[in-house]
């Protein structure tokens, strides 16, 4: 365990086995008068053999553990950091009761793991404690936390401002009303998880895997959780990326929102619920969500439905604010852009319906086996349009059980005014490969 802090002089501690000192205690009182602006790093080399059997019991520092203190001052106010002072570990309030470490007199200190290879859990609890496992932790569906080991480790988070994780998996959690005013640095670690549950929680992310939830800083974490029955909101900032997912736990009310500028916008669903936004070359991929608010400044936008039959699309816009809603796909909700608009159905058989909606310069392009212009909604336009109807066997037909009909239809009940082009175009595409026997016919209708 190492602890570095910063002083106007460095003095290097190491405890030792115990022994008789024949003086007073002049140094010691002069180095707590310096504490006050000293800032420490305990960094665990280990887990003490101690606290795997007993976390209850205190903890006996031995002689591999080490207090080092350094000064960042000039370098001639240096004292030879060859020198030893010995010290008994009540001086720096290095108390365990309850298994716990309490930092009593220092208002700077971190904790730092980044020396440990194997995976790790951090559990925080709302009376401030931090319990560190060696295992990941598994968040069941009603929010509660189940470990498959015990817990190694109990520290205390008061007067800690960072945390750094170590090289394997980290998992860090906060329950529900845990609170924590400073880092998690989790940079040296893979595939790192952020779960923070109960309450509604803002999530900003500012740049590569980093950003703040609350009082809570991060960076190196590669996944953002949310808590369920509660209200997350994933703010992404122009540089913000997370290279894992976000989550924002079952059921609730989570958002994700994007600010910036870009060329192409793109998304994809996976189900209701989840996906992937592309914002020209950076993926974000998403789960557990409800709405997308897209506020980005973008020039094209391209929305793919999932691969399933999205039945029951609809376009609809207030003012220059689109939303492109369904049971199958996350509700989206974008501004206009500049200059192209393109839907697609992708696979499955796809209706999507178009209610007012100004386009102004932005040309719209639909891609669907059923297009709707329904009565009473009209589509007003200084751009192209085209509606692209078109519907096609997946996979070739080798068996007359596998045809099916294929159909491809656009419905225009309501009104189109355009100053540029409009193209309404349907196709049924077959790919039928039926080798039938001399006493057998095969009927094949088109229309």
């Amino acid at each position: 365990m190492k602890k570095t802090a910063q002083s106007p002089n460095a003095f290097k501690l190491e405890l030792l086995e115990p022994r008789l000192l024949l003086s007073g205690d002049p140094i010691a009182e002069t180095v707590q008068a310096l504490t006050t602006d000293i800032n420490e790093t305990i960094v665990i080399d280990d887990i003490p053999e101690a606290v795997k059997e007993s976390p209850t019991d205190s903890v006996n520092l031995d002689q591999t553990t080490k207090i080092t203190l350094e000064s960042s001052e000039n370098d001639d106010q240096k004292i030879d950091e060859t020198s030893d002072i010995t010290e008994d570990s009540g001086f720096f309030g290095l108390d365990n009761p309850d298994g716990k470490f309490v930092f009593q007199d220092l208002s700077k200190n971190s904790l730092d793991f980044s020396n440990l290879s194997k995976d790790l859990t951090f559990l925080i609890d709302k009376s401030g404690t931090i319990s560190i496992t060696d295992s990941i932790v598994s968040i069941l569906d009603n929010g509660e936390l189940c470990f498959t080991d015990a817990i190694d480790l109990q520290l205390s988070l008061d007067n800690i401002n960072s945390v750094t994780g170590g090289q394997g998996q980290n998992t860090y959690v906060f329950e529900q009303d845990a609170y924590y005013d400073g880092l998690i640095d989790s940079s040296l670690g893979t595939n790192d998880a952020l779960v923070v549950l109960g309450g509604n929680q803002s999530w900003q992310i500012t740049g590569f895997d980093t950003g703040f939830v609350g009082d809570i800083q991060f960076s190196g974490i590669e996944n953002l959780i949310g808590g369920a029955d509660n209200q997350d909101t994933f703010i992404f900032e122009s540089e913000g990326h997370i290279s894992g997912k976000i989550d924002g736990g079952d059921r609730g009310f989570d958002t994700l929102s994007l600010i910036g500028e870009y060329d192409t916008i793109k998304f994809s669903a996976d189900s209701p619920d989840s996906g992937t936004v592309t914002r020209d070359l950076d993926t974000i991929v998403y789960t557990g969500l409800e709405p997308i608010y897209d506020n980005t400044d973008s020039t094209n936008r391209i929305i793919g439905l999932s691969d399933n039959d999205d039945t029951d699309a609809i376009l609809s816009s207030n003012g220059n604010s689109f939303t492109l809603s369904g049971s199958t796909f996350e509700s989206i909700t974008f501004t206009k852009p500049s200059e192209s608009l393109l839907i697609q159905g992708l696979d499955g058989s796809d209706t999507i319906s178009i209610h007012s909606v100004n386009l102004g310069d932005t040309d719209l392009t639909i891609d669907a086996e059923t297009i709707i212009v329904p009565t009473a909604q009209t589509i007003e336009s200084n751009a192209n349009i085209t509606f692209n109807a078109l519907d096609s066997d997946q996979t070739k037909i080798t068996a007359t059980d596998d045809i099916s009909n294929r159909n491809a239809s656009i419905s225009i009940t309501g009104n189109i005014h355009t100053s540029d082009n409009l193209t309404l175009a349907t196709s049924v595409t077959r790919n039928i490969d039926i080798t039938l026997s001399t006493i057998s016919t095969l009927d094949l209708e088109a229309r």
